[in-house]
């Protein structure tokens, strides 16, 4: 297996899985008018929200991305993958290269030019060349691009992921992940709970869910 079995989240927030537009292999628009393919997947997020290693590496490089205020940021794995951590802000990274453990703050989340915010991830099978492959539409897959969903649903807590469970609350940031304590036995609980609640409501006493090199 390439990658970490049990990364972080990159976000401060609960796991969620990204929207239709924003999954990977959706067709795009690009700055020559052909279309492209999306290589990763769009995780909502707010301006400036921290940013965090899924799993331990070293920050090696960092590029342009989509006007001044977004740069794409990659880190290099000793499992083998290379993550690339789009539209994060300008400044908000340490001097490069720079080790980081698992969990650890690394950025924040910079902005586009018509204002919208976002985490895009990139994972990628190592050696990867920078800048990397592009996916123009209709075209095979790069054959070291990897689905970042897949890697994703490694994470406790992800909408039909694997069912883990332990993960500590991000504190400040500087050395926690941002996935919060997502154990997957807590929501049949409380769908249990729910729908108890409501039956009784209903019926009452009648008893009737480079790298990268």
């Amino acid at each position: 297996m390439v990658g970490d079995p049990s990364p972080v989240w990159p976000l401060a927030t609960a796991p969620k899985a990204p929207t239709a537009f924003g999954s990977f292999g959706q067709p795009r628009p690009s700055m020559k008018d052909k279309k492209r393919t999306h290589l990763g997947v769009d995780l909502d997020s707010d301006y400036m929200a921290p940013v965090y290693a899924m799993e331990s590496g070293t920050l090696t490089v960092s590029q342009g991305w989509d006007g001044p205020e977004t740069r794409g940021l990659w880190l290099e794995t000793p499992s083998g993958l290379a993550i690339l951590y789009g539209a994060v802000a300008p400044g908000t990274f340490p001097k490069l290269p720079y080790e980081v453990s698992k969990g650890q703050k690394i950025a924040n989340i910079g902005r586009y030019p018509k204002g919208s915010t976002m985490l895009h991830l990139e994972t990628w099978i190592r050696p990867v060349g920078i800048p990397r492959p592009e996916w123009p539409w209709g075209a095979p897959r790069p054959a070291n691009a990897m689905d970042p969903a897949e890697y994703l649903s490694r994470v406790a807590g992800y909408p039909g992921g694997q069912s883990q469970s332990g993960q500590s609350d991000a504190d400040d940031g500087d050395v926690q992940g941002g996935g919060g304590t997502y154990g997957t036995g807590d929501a049949p609980w409380a769908t249990v709970a729910i729908v108890g609640l409501g039956l009784y409501l209903i019926f009452g006493s009648k008893g009737k869910r480079t790298l990268v090199w």
